[in-house]
């Protein structure tokens, strides 16, 4: 939301979601463990989605899904809509993602469809150490292969 005749930004909501999750090389997997509740984690995404409303931009119905989920009302006191910006980024199912972390064995309690091993190679953090998960092209090109 902008202030007046301002270029400057107010953040009204800065919410990130997680859970654990899998990833694969060309043939080994690994399990990736973000924590939400104690955010043992770095994630930097590309945006996937940018949405704006101003004076003569009426917010999308999705936008006013997401605003209405926050408690957030799209228009002014005198019912003009409000200028907001929106940003998303996800992780999505095939996307190339680099992960960053501590990597430990962990026995299998339950078999992986088309893995034979019973370890998995486990991406944790540590006191000291947060997970690194980021989509960001520059640095898929500088990391390295399992």
């Amino acid at each position: 939301m902008s202030s007046g005749k301002s270029t400057s930004w107010k953040i009204l909501v800065k919410d990130e979601k997680s859970q654990e999750f899998f990833i694969e090389t060309e043939s080994d997997f690994a399990i990736v463990h973000p924590k939400h509740y104690n955010k043992n984690y770095i994630c930097h995404l590309v945006k996937d989605k940018e949405q704006s409303s101003g004076s003569f931009n009426d917010p999308t119905p999705r936008l006013c899904r997401i605003l209405e989920s926050y408690h957030i009302d799209p228009h002014t006191f005198f019912g003009f809509n409000k200028r907001i910006r929106f940003k998303e980024g996800i992780k999505e199912i095939g996307e190339t993602i680099t992960v960053a972390g501590i990597a430990k064995l962990r026995t299998l309690s339950e078999p992986i469809p088309e893995y034979p091993y019973s370890k998995i190679a486990s991406l944790e953090s540590t006191d000291k150490q947060k997970l690194i998960i980021t989509d960001l092209p520059e640095v898929r090109k500088k990391s390295i292969k399992l």
